[in-house]
Parts: structure tokens; C-alpha cells; sequence
């Protein structure tokens, strides 16, 4: 009887266990969300805004800023980081879908045999086929956590690369201003 108890509070114990693990790592809520601003962004393309440094009327100016967001390496390694982030995401909603994978092979053997008579000549072909099919049951949502985390990791990295645009812009454009007062 004493065993029975302990074996049934040792199995609450690991229960409340695991639920309070698994409430220790719901994430705390966010304003970002599908429909944000940055879902289906294309990290290569660059981010549309707003073109106030036209209100200048300065081609020179249009042009310098055109020029620094083209062949800026900080511009374009944050893309790569966003396209970097887009592939794990894709990784981390692979793991959640069922694996399927399959093998084919075929093989020929042929063999001699003497016989009184003659050697006679033997030959086989095999063909063998075989797959598994598996699938990970996301029983306390570590895979949904994954991929929840590699969402929002692309959102930040999307969010980054709009944020070094601004600067690359604010910054080529403070520069031309002061080149424009000293002349």
C-alpha cells in the first residue's frame, strides 16, 4: 500500500512538474503580430519609405542616396541575416510536418556452375523498395516554441534591415546638408 502511495505521488510530482515547465515557457504577449507590417517582407528588395529627402529638390542629393543604399555591405548583410532567419523559419515548420523518406536499390548477380554436362550460367535481379514515414508529436510544444521563436527572429531581422536603411538614408543626407553649407 505505502509503495502504491509513492509511486502515485511521485507521478503527480512529475506532472505538476512538467506543468509548471511548460507554463514557465509560454512567452509574455507581443503587439507583433501576422498581420504586422513585416510578414512577407522580401529581404533582398529594399524597404519602401518614405522619400522626404526629395522635399530638398536636390538631384545630387536623390542620387547620393540611391547610390548608399545600393552598395552599402551593412545594408546588404542585414538582408542576408533576414534571408538567414527566413530559411530557419522554414527549418523549425519543416520539424512540425510529418518525415517521409523512401530507398530504392537493384542489384544483379550473376553466377557459373559447373555441371557434368557444361557450366551453366545463373542470373538475378533484385529489386528492393522501402520508406518510413514519422512524425514528432508536439506533446509540451517545443516545436511550436521553435518555430514561434524563429518567427519572431525573422521579424527582427526584417526590422533590423528597415532600421540600417533609415540610417544609411539620415545619415548619406546629414552629410550632403553639411557639404552644402560649407559651399
Amino acid at each position: 500500500m505505502q509503495r502504491r502511495i509513492v509511486r502515485v505521488t511521485l507521478t503527480l510530482a512529475v506532472v505538476v512538474a512538467v506543468g509548471c515547465d511548460r507554463a514557465a515557457q509560454v512567452p509574455p504577449a507581443t503587439t507583433v503580430g501576422p498581420d504586422s507590417a513585416f510578414t512577407g517582407v522580401d529581404p533582398t528588395a529594399p524597404v519602401e519609405v518614405a522619400r522626404w529627402w526629395e522635399t530638398f529638390n536636390d538631384e545630387q542629393t536623390n542620387q547620393l542616396v540611391m547610390l548608399a543604399l545600393a552598395n552599402n555591405a551593412d545594408l546588404q548583410a542585414a538582408g542576408a541575416r533576414a534571408l538567414e532567419a527566413r530559411a530557419l523559419l522554414a527549418v523549425a515548420q519543416g520539424q512540425r510536418l510529418p518525415q517521409v523518406s523512401g530507398n530504392l536499390g537493384f542489384t544483379r548477380d550473376s553466377s557459373n556452375f559447373p555441371l557434368p554436362s557444361g557450366r551453366v550460367r545463373t542470373q538475378s535481379n533484385t529489386l528492393n523498395a522501402g520508406g518510413t514515414v514519422s512524425w514528432q508529436v508536439d506533446l509540451f510544444g517545443r516545436l511550436r516554441s521553435q518555430q514561434r521563436g524563429a518567427e519572431f527572429d525573422l521579424r527582427t531581422s526584417e526590422a533590423n534591415r528597415t532600421a540600417v536603411q533609415h540610417t544609411i538614408i539620415a545619415e548619406t543626407v546629414r552629410a550632403r546638408v553639411q557639404i552644402a553649407i560649407l559651399h
